[in-house]
Protein backbone atom coordinates (compact mmCIF):
# COMPACT_ATOMS: atom_id res chain seq x y z
CA UNK A 1 0.00 0.00 0.00
CA UNK A 2 2.79 1.99 0.68
CA UNK A 3 4.46 1.97 -2.73
CA UNK A 4 0.74 2.51 -4.19
CA UNK A 5 0.60 5.87 -2.19
CA UNK A 6 4.17 6.90 -3.33
CA UNK A 7 3.77 6.39 -6.74
CA UNK A 8 -0.01 8.10 -6.76
CA UNK A 9 1.41 10.67 -5.21
CA UNK A 10 4.99 10.91 -7.82
CA UNK A 11 1.96 10.80 -10.73
CA UNK A 12 0.11 13.54 -9.68
CA UNK A 13 2.78 16.25 -8.15
CA UNK A 14 4.38 15.59 -11.58
CA UNK A 15 1.25 16.12 -13.02
CA UNK A 16 0.33 19.02 -11.32
CA UNK A 17 4.04 20.53 -11.84
CA UNK A 18 3.57 20.24 -16.20
CA UNK A 19 0.62 21.78 -16.00
CA UNK A 20 1.38 24.85 -13.64
CA UNK A 21 4.79 25.11 -15.87
CA UNK A 22 2.74 24.85 -19.44
CA UNK A 23 0.26 27.56 -17.86
CA UNK A 24 3.05 29.81 -16.24
CA UNK A 25 5.11 29.57 -19.59
CA UNK A 26 1.70 30.75 -21.50
CA UNK A 27 1.12 33.54 -19.00
CA UNK A 28 5.12 34.55 -19.09
CA UNK A 29 4.61 34.72 -23.17
CA UNK A 30 1.38 36.53 -23.21
CA UNK A 31 2.77 39.03 -20.55
CA UNK A 32 5.80 39.88 -23.04
CA UNK A 33 4.07 39.77 -25.93
CA UNK A 34 1.26 42.33 -24.33
CA UNK A 35 4.18 44.69 -22.73
CA UNK A 36 6.05 44.49 -25.98
CA UNK A 37 2.62 45.90 -27.66
CA UNK A 38 2.31 48.84 -24.66
CA UNK A 39 5.85 49.77 -25.48
CA UNK A 40 7.15 48.77 -22.17
CA UNK A 41 11.08 47.90 -22.62
CA UNK A 42 12.48 44.76 -22.05
CA UNK A 43 9.28 42.51 -22.85
CA UNK A 44 11.27 39.45 -21.93
CA UNK A 45 12.45 40.48 -18.36
CA UNK A 46 8.48 41.52 -17.83
CA UNK A 47 7.32 37.63 -19.23
CA UNK A 48 10.01 36.06 -17.58
CA UNK A 49 8.67 37.98 -14.16
CA UNK A 50 5.18 36.83 -14.86
CA UNK A 51 6.45 32.95 -15.42
CA UNK A 52 8.55 33.13 -12.19
CA UNK A 53 5.86 35.06 -9.86
CA UNK A 54 2.47 32.77 -11.13
CA UNK A 55 4.21 29.63 -9.49
CA UNK A 56 3.35 31.43 -6.14
CA UNK A 57 -0.97 31.14 -5.93
CA UNK A 58 -2.65 34.36 -5.60
CA UNK A 59 0.35 36.03 -4.11
CA UNK A 60 2.52 35.83 -6.64
CA UNK A 61 0.10 37.36 -8.93
CA UNK A 62 -0.86 40.16 -6.53
CA UNK A 63 3.64 40.62 -6.06
CA UNK A 64 2.74 41.07 -10.04
CA UNK A 65 0.48 43.72 -10.17
CA UNK A 66 2.15 45.87 -7.81
CA UNK A 67 5.21 45.39 -9.79
CA UNK A 68 3.34 46.23 -12.98
CA UNK A 69 2.07 49.80 -11.04
CA UNK A 70 5.25 50.63 -10.44
CA UNK A 71 7.00 49.80 -13.60
CA UNK A 72 4.17 51.61 -15.17
CA UNK A 73 4.00 54.93 -13.10
CA UNK A 74 7.94 55.31 -13.79
CA UNK A 75 8.20 54.24 -17.80
CA UNK A 76 4.61 56.34 -18.67
CA UNK A 77 3.82 59.84 -18.25
CA UNK A 78 -0.10 59.51 -18.98
CA UNK A 79 -1.87 57.80 -15.85
CA UNK A 80 -4.18 55.94 -18.16
CA UNK A 81 -0.82 54.53 -20.02
CA UNK A 82 0.63 53.80 -16.60
CA UNK A 83 -1.98 51.48 -15.28
CA UNK A 84 -2.28 49.51 -18.91
CA UNK A 85 0.71 47.10 -17.91
CA UNK A 86 -0.82 46.42 -15.08
CA UNK A 87 -4.24 46.01 -16.09
CA UNK A 88 -3.23 44.06 -18.73
CA UNK A 89 -1.42 41.66 -16.46
CA UNK A 90 -3.95 41.42 -14.36
CA UNK A 91 -6.33 40.30 -17.32
CA UNK A 92 -4.30 37.86 -18.54
CA UNK A 93 -3.72 36.23 -14.67
CA UNK A 94 -7.39 36.55 -14.37
CA UNK A 95 -8.02 34.45 -17.31
CA UNK A 96 -5.41 31.85 -16.47
CA UNK A 97 -6.22 31.38 -13.11
CA UNK A 98 -9.77 31.30 -12.93
CA UNK A 99 -10.82 29.36 -16.32
CA UNK A 100 -8.04 27.97 -17.82
CA UNK A 101 -5.64 26.20 -14.57
CA UNK A 102 -8.73 24.95 -12.84
CA UNK A 103 -10.16 23.60 -15.34
CA UNK A 104 -6.98 21.71 -16.77
CA UNK A 105 -6.39 20.98 -12.58
CA UNK A 106 -9.67 19.40 -11.88
CA UNK A 107 -9.12 16.49 -13.63
CA UNK A 108 -6.20 15.86 -11.16
CA UNK A 109 -6.52 17.76 -8.29
CA UNK A 110 -10.19 18.08 -6.10
CA UNK A 111 -9.07 20.29 -3.40
CA UNK A 112 -11.18 22.84 -0.78
CA UNK A 113 -10.55 26.19 -2.12
CA UNK A 114 -10.80 28.00 1.37
CA UNK A 115 -8.25 25.05 2.29
CA UNK A 116 -5.63 26.38 -0.11
CA UNK A 117 -5.91 29.42 0.66
CA UNK A 118 -5.45 28.78 4.49
CA UNK A 119 -2.45 26.54 3.55
CA UNK A 120 -0.93 29.10 1.02
CA UNK A 121 -1.50 31.44 4.02
CA UNK A 122 0.35 29.40 6.61
CA UNK A 123 2.81 27.86 4.70
CA UNK A 124 3.70 31.31 2.98
CA UNK A 125 3.56 32.71 7.02
CA UNK A 126 6.34 29.72 7.93
CA UNK A 127 8.42 29.37 5.02
CA UNK A 128 8.34 32.58 3.01
CA UNK A 129 7.81 31.99 -0.83
CA UNK A 130 9.01 28.85 -0.83
CA UNK A 131 6.07 27.73 1.58
CA UNK A 132 3.79 29.04 -0.61
CA UNK A 133 5.21 27.33 -3.85
CA UNK A 134 4.45 24.01 -1.86
CA UNK A 135 1.71 24.82 0.05
CA UNK A 136 -0.63 23.10 -2.87
CA UNK A 137 1.73 20.01 -3.18
CA UNK A 138 1.48 19.35 0.24
CA UNK A 139 -2.14 19.40 0.44
CA UNK A 140 -2.25 17.23 -2.14
CA UNK A 141 -0.42 14.77 -0.87
CA UNK A 142 -2.10 14.89 2.25
CA UNK A 143 -5.05 14.35 0.37
CA UNK A 144 -3.49 11.49 -1.37
CA UNK A 145 -2.28 9.97 1.46
CA UNK A 146 -6.21 10.33 3.37
CA UNK A 147 -7.85 9.19 0.66
CA UNK A 148 -5.62 5.56 0.74
CA UNK A 149 -5.78 4.95 4.63
CA UNK A 150 -8.92 4.02 6.20
CA UNK A 151 -8.60 5.83 9.25
CA UNK A 152 -7.92 8.94 7.29
CA UNK A 153 -10.93 8.83 4.76
CA UNK A 154 -12.62 11.35 6.64
CA UNK A 155 -9.71 14.02 6.30
CA UNK A 156 -9.43 13.23 2.62
CA UNK A 157 -13.03 13.96 2.22
CA UNK A 158 -13.33 16.83 4.08
CA UNK A 159 -9.44 18.48 2.02
CA UNK A 160 -12.16 17.54 -0.80
CA UNK A 161 -14.45 19.96 -0.14
CA UNK A 162 -17.25 18.95 -2.17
Amino acid sequence: QAVDISQQIQEDISGYLVTITAMNAAVGAATAAAMYLCGLGDPLLWGTTAFLLNYIPIIGPLFGVCIFVLVGLLSFESLWWALLPPAIYLGIHLVEGETLTPMLLARRFTLNPVLIILSLVFWFWMWGALGAILAVPMLAILKIISDRLRPLKALGHFLEGE
